[in-house]
C-alpha cells in the first residue's frame, strides 16, 4: 500500500511517500521526500499523485522549483518503494514560462505508465499526456488531447483518466461550445496513438449546460465514464 501527501514540516509545501507492506505488516521504509532535487521547503510540491504496478511505483505532483511557472515532476520506484530516484524528473516539457497543473498517473500493465495534465502552453488549457512504456526510465514528447479543437482555444478542465492493459483513457471538461460539456480521448496502444478525434459524451444541447467533473474506469475493452 503506497501513500503520498504534501507536508509544510520544512516551510513550503514538499511531497511524502509511506509504503506499507501489508503481507509483513510493516513499512517498508521511512517516509520519503519525492521532490528531492532541491532543499527541504525551498519550494511548492503539490497536488500529487500516485499509481503502482508489480514492482513499479510513480508518484506526479505540481511544483514550482523553476519559480516561473508550475510544472509536473515526478518520481519513481521499481522495487517496491524501497528506493526512490535521487533527482524528480520534470515531465511537462514546456521550456517556457507557462503552467501546468492537475497531474494524473497510471500503470495499466508491463512497465507502462501514462502521466496526464491540464496545460496552458498555447492559451487557454488543454489537456496533454506523457508515456513511458520504460517503467518511468524516459518518456515520450507530450501530446495534446484535446484534438478536436485548436491548441488553446478553449478551456479543458477537470482531467481523469485511467488504463488497463493497452486501453487507456482521458476524459475532461470542455467550454468548447460555449457552457461546459465532456470530452474523452483513448489509445487502445498504451497511448502511443491516439484518436485524430475527441468525443463528446453527454448528450444535452451543446454548450447550454454544465457537465463537469469526470470520472474514468476502464475493464477490458470498455470504458466507462
Amino acid at each position: 500500500m503506497y501513500v503520498v501527501w504534501r507536508d509544510n514540516r520544512s516551510g513550503s509545501l514538499d511531497v511524502y511517500t509511506r509504503v506499507w507492506n501489508v503481507g509483513a505488516a510493516a513499512f517498508v521504509a521511512a517516509e520519503q521526500r519525492m521532490d528531492v532535487g532541491t532543499a527541504a521547503g525551498s519550494s511548492s510540491s503539490f497536488s500529487a499523485d500516485i499509481a503502482a504496478e508489480g514492482t513499479n511505483a510513480y508518484v506526479v505532483w505540481v511544483d514550482d522549483r523553476d519559480r516561473g511557472s508550475f510544472d509536473i515532476w515526478l518520481n519513481r520506484s521499481t522495487d517496491s518503494g524501497a528506493t526512490w530516484l535521487s533527482g524528480a524528473v520534470k515531465l511537462d516539457g514546456d521550456t517556457l514560462d507557462h503552467d501546468s497543473i492537475d497531474p494524473h498517473v497510471i500503470a495499466p500493465d508491463g512497465g507502462a505508465v501514462l502521466v496526464a495534465w491540464t496545460d496552458y502552453r498555447s492559451g487557454f488549457p488543454d489537456p496533454y499526456v506523457t508515456r513511458s512504456s520504460t517503467a518511468g526510465a524516459s518518456f515520450a514528447a507530450p501530446v495534446r488531447v484535446d484534438t478536436g479543437t485548436s491548441p488553446g482555444t478553449s478551456g479543458s478542465y477537470d482531467i481523469a483518466a485511467a488504463g488497463a492493459g493497452d486501453v487507456v483513457a482521458i476524459a475532461w471538461s470542455d467550454d468548447r461550445a460555449g457552457l461546459l460539456d465532456v470530452y474523452a480521448n483513448f489509445s487502445l496502444d498504451q497511448g502511443v496513438t491516439w484518436q485524430p478525434q475527441d468525443y463528446r459524451l453527454d448528450s444535452s444541447t451543446l454548450g447550454s449546460s454544465d457537465s463537469q467533473e469526470p470520472t474514468l474506469a476502464v475493464s477490458g475493452s470498455r470504458i466507462h465514464v
